[in-house]
């Protein structure tokens, strides 16, 4: 039984793993700004700036993320999480990919005190991916909240003088925070079973022997070859 406990904690570990590693992919390809505006559009929005417009056009750079699409055709600007975002998401990523290793030496090892430092780690990740939802959904809020006050129905001209109109969209970094959510729910999990198992199924690997021991004297009949 004990094996069978050892494997299904092993499995929640390796989807953990997989929700970090997840998490640091999608934070590594939401990190930079992109733009796509073949008539620069965005460049008469932001007085004709130069350099990178979500962060030298205020308006912009205190209202990440945003993604908005001009005209409803295929240009767009998206403009990228603020910083601090992405080094939460970084951090923690790593930090459960390094959990993750260490919980599964434990249980391979029966080593009950590293297993507990791994639910104690376990607990620093889930409480994070948590936090970073809150940081996330939060800057999406505010940021959608301008988008709708400021940005779409106002009166821009592109280089042609005909009105641009805009629509902002945030699909990729609703799942971004929506997977931070899922990737807390599933670390709580894993620091649940991980610790019932540590209590019950985890400890002096000479336990075992003693139990062996108590049988034989409840039952000296009993022979073992």
């Amino acid at each position: 039984m004990g094996f069978v406990h050892n494997a299904f904690v092993i499995v929640l570990i390796g989807l953990g793993a997989i929700s970090a590693g997840t998490m640091f992919v999608f934070s590594a390809a939401q990190a930079t700004s992109k733009e796509k505006t073949s008539q620069g559009n965005f460049l008469t929005v932001s007085g004709n700036l130069d350099g990178n417009v979500c962060a030298d056009y205020l308006l912009f750079a205190n209202n990440r993320p945003i993604r908005v699409l001009v005209d409803g055709d295929d240009e767009y600007l998206s403009c990228s999480w603020k910083f601090r975002n992405d080094v939460v998401r970084f951090s923690i990523s790593i930090f459960g990919l390094g959990m993750c290793a260490l919980g599964v030496w434990a249980l391979l090892k029966n080593k009950k005190w590293f297993m507990f430092l791994f639910i104690l780690g376990a607990f620093v990740v889930s409480f994070t991916f948590f936090a970073a939802m809150c940081l996330d959904a939060n800057d999406i809020r505010i940021s959608n909240d301008w988008c709708a006050d400021k940005l779409i129905g106002a009166l821009v001209l592109g280089p042609d003088n005909n009105p641009v109109n805009f629509v902002c969209s945030y699909l990729p970094f609703i799942t971004t925070a929506s997977f931070d959510g899922i990737s807390s729910l599933l670390w709580g999990a894993i620091l649940y079973f991980s610790f019932k198992h540590a209590r019950r199924h985890m400890g002096d690997p000479h336990i075992g022997e003693e139990e062996q021991y108590d049988s034989l004297v409840k039952n000296p009949e009993t022979t073992h070859v």
